[in-house]
């Protein structure tokens, strides 16, 4: 309901009309300490995954930045900003986790999250997911060419296979043998997935295969991924036209979430 329809109701069952401002300043007002109540007091599991959300507000460009806690299923924080700066993305980490236990992160391959994380005290945990997404574009990209030699497709798809055999490995001894072997056949391999393989796989083998050596840590950030798809669907991140609109949405969404899902 508009806030100018809450207005025109109020005024018909109370006979009062407030101003827009009235009632956006009063759900404003509920919206923060039922989030102060509900949040005070509870205890964080320290396992958390981050990412972010790409939105438009009022036709202007932010980012929706949010940790999540993998084992609890909720969401620990969010904020809304206009960048996406190391520092910014640094402090609302360190801010969101303050006093809460420190274990490990989840993110996906962006480069400055490692320095981000490490320097927090956490483990440094990537996600598969959007490493073999990156995998399969370069693939298809190259393939979808349909003068291309049916050999050559052959040959993209067995190495493609060959990496997703090392990255679904549930045994890190196993995962880094195979690995080993995929590393002293470079010169068969494709220019653009030896790219791949030099760039993002080969600097980062052990933040992407850690969850091999601890059982807590996931495969994915998929758990945010879901909470961003529920919360905030495609069709809803171009509507608003405040960050505080976009902002109350987003705090009842966070409480829903928390009653239906979270296990707190």
């Amino acid at each position: 309901m508009s806030l100018n329809n809450i207005s025109l109701l109020n005024n018909a069952v109370n006979n009062v009309n407030p101003c827009r401002q009235t009632i956006l300043n009063g759900f404003r007002k509920q919206f923060t300490l039922l989030k102060f109540k509900n949040r005070r007091n509870r205890q964080l599991s320290g396992n958390y995954g981050y990412d972010e959300q790409y939105i438009k507000i009022n036709g202007q460009k932010f980012y929706i930045l949010a940790l999540f806690d993998i084992e609890l299923n909720i969401l620990v924080d969010y904020k809304i900003l206009g960048d996406l700066k190391k520092d910014t993305v640094k402090n609302f980490i360190k801010e969101a986790t303050k006093e809460h236990k420190k274990i490990a992160i989840t993110t996906d391959g962006r480069k400055m999250y490692k320095d981000i994380v490490e320097s927090l005290g956490f483990i440094h945990n990537l996600c598969i997911f959007h490493l073999i997404k990156d995998l399969n574009e370069i693939v298809y990209k190259k393939t979808k060419n349909k003068k291309l030699d049916p050999n050559i497709k052959t040959q993209y798809h067995d190495e493609r296979n060959v990496i997703l055999l090392i990255l679904y490995q549930k045994d890190y001894k196993k995962a880094k043998k195979k690995f080993k072997h995929l590393l002293n056949h470079m010169d068969k391999i494709p220019m653009e997935l030896r790219n791949f393989i030099n760039t993002k796989l080969k600097p980062n083998f052990d933040s992407y295969m850690r969850h091999t050596l601890h059982d807590f840590l996931p495969t994915t950030n998929n758990a945010l991924e879901n909470y961003f798809g529920v919360t905030l669907p495609r069709h809803l991140k171009k509507i608003y036209k405040t960050v505080d609109g976009i902002t109350m949405h987003l705090d009842l969404q966070m409480e829903k979430w928390d009653k239906n899902h979270g296990s707190i």
